[in-house]
């Protein structure tokens, strides 16, 4: 089962890298935009200035004024540019022509001056007299790095704070979660009061708990009333049944006439029939109501308890000439009722003797893990009855095979209490049933 905290934590860890690389990117198109109107501010103060000059004092005087801006350039750089032109002569200034700005227009832009990038704009102050004032651009360089620095210092703390705190609040939830699925297995199992955790929660957890809850209070509800018909049933039946066993054995062994005596041993073999079927639908309910229930549970030698099958099956396999060995590996154990483990193999066995022909085969393995095999040379089962045949009254064969078809439906029951997969397989020729934990892949 793959894990919800890991890509959680790297969604949540990715969506805050995106959200700080976002934030630098318009922190660092916010910082050139600023840069870039500041730079236009200034240019069109130089202009500004340059015209009142020429409005007071004419173009001498805006010359002068020139000169002595250049004479005062700052050292570190971002300095100013000029070039004052009367009809294509150069009047005052450092730059040596004019670019392809319009005067009459007053038309701006970015420039290479010196190898150096300038933003300026150009005006006309008379006829002919046209001014050019630059400024260079600041080398943004440092404050980008600044700005790369602190994102980068403050970006990695909080996306260490985030990513922690997603994975303790994920991590958290998990455990809510694992809670609530070690009850909803324990109840599956069949332990159905088993109490659903964080019910008192007011999120949506405790809502759901709520909801299960009732859910199973429910369900045992029922299953305590299905029980109590079912001891109900047993109880009211199985008197008649043994009460008509019983009078039906007197009139045999009282009548001297022998129509009537084969007739009510027929009817004598039907009540025992029907008592079996009884007790096998008592059987399966009973290891129902069991499931998740380990009360009786011990340690079982299966070893040992393959060798009691091939005793407690030698005569009848000498009897029908069938070939029956048992094999088990030495150590191989688990914890059971030795009662129904006993009842779960003899079932199997028992349903490979009513199917393996005269002269046939059954094997009976057990193997670590553990991984018990019962198998025959028979007919086989059919791709399509292989699950079916686990159902209550299904057959492999035609109605005239002995018995009601329980058999099967009881081992499989007994194998879920006991944590076990039953399962049927094509051993070519004839049937495999293969017993091993559920949680085996």
């Amino acid at each position: 089962m793959r894990s919800i905290v890991a890509p959680v934590v790297l969604g949540v860890a990715g969506f805050a890298l995106v959200a700080i690389l976002s934030l630098l990117g318009v922190a660092l198109l916010t910082v050139e935009a600023s840069n870039d109107a500041a730079l236009r501010r200034a240019t069109d103060l130089e202009i500004a200035a340059l015209a009142d000059s020429h409005a007071t004092g004419g173009a001498d005087e805006t010359a002068r004024r020139i000169g002595d801006r250049l004479a005062l350039q700052p050292v570190e750089g971002g300095g100013a540019h000029y070039l004052l032109q009367r009809d294509g002569r150069r009047l005052a200034g450092d730059i040596p022509r004019w670019p392809a700005l319009s005067a009459e227009r007053s038309e701006s832009g970015y420039l290479l001056f010196d190898g150096r990038k300038v933003f300026a704009r150009a005006t006309l102050l008379g006829p002919g007299l046209r001014l050019l004032a630059a400024r260079e651009a600041a080398d943004p360089g440092d404050l980008r790095h600044g700005l790369v620095s602190a994102f980068a210092l403050a970006g990695g703390l909080f996306l260490a704070a985030a990513s922690i705190l997603s994975f303790f609040g994920i991590r958290h939830l998990r455990r809510r979660v694992d809670r609530m699925n070690s009850a909803f297995e324990a109840i599956e199992a069949g332990a159905i009061d088993r109490p659903i955790p964080g019910a008192a929660s007011r999120d949506e957890l405790g809502e759901l708990a709520r909801h299960v809850a009732r859910l199973t209070a429910r369900l045992g509800a029922l299953v305590q009333v299905q029980r109590n018909i079912t001891d109900i049933v047993a109880h009211e039946v199985r008197t008649p049944l043994a009460r008509l066993n019983a009078r039906a054995t007197r009139l045999i062994e009282q009548t001297q006439d022998r129509e009537l005596a084969e007739a009510v041993g027929q009817l004598r073999g039907d009540v025992r029939d029907a008592g079996r079927l009884l007790d096998s639908l008592l059987d399966i309910a009973a290891s129902e109501k069991q499931q998740g229930d380990e009360t009786g549970f011990v340690e079982v030698d299966l070893a040992s308890l393959a060798e009691r099958m091939r005793d407690l099956y030698a005569d009848t396999a000498d009897e029908q000439g069938i070939m029956f060995a048992a094999t088990a590996a030495a150590g191989v154990a688990m914890r059971g009722d030795p009662m129904q483990l006993t009842r779960l193999l003899s079932n199997l066995i028992d349903n490979a003797f009513k199917h393996v022909p005269p002269q046939g085969k059954i094997e009976l393995t057990v193997e670590p893990g553990p991984r018990i095999t019962v198998r025959d040379n028979g007919a086989g089962v059919p791709e399509e009855l292989r699950e079916r045949i686990f159902e209550p009254f299904v057959r492999g064969e035609s109605r005239a095979t002995a018995g009601h078809g329980l058999g099967l439906a009881l081992a499989r029951s007994i194998a879920r209490r006991h944590g076990l997969r039953l399962a049927c397989f094509d051993a070519q020729p004839g049937a495999a049933f293969v017993l091993e934990p559920e949680t085996a892949g």
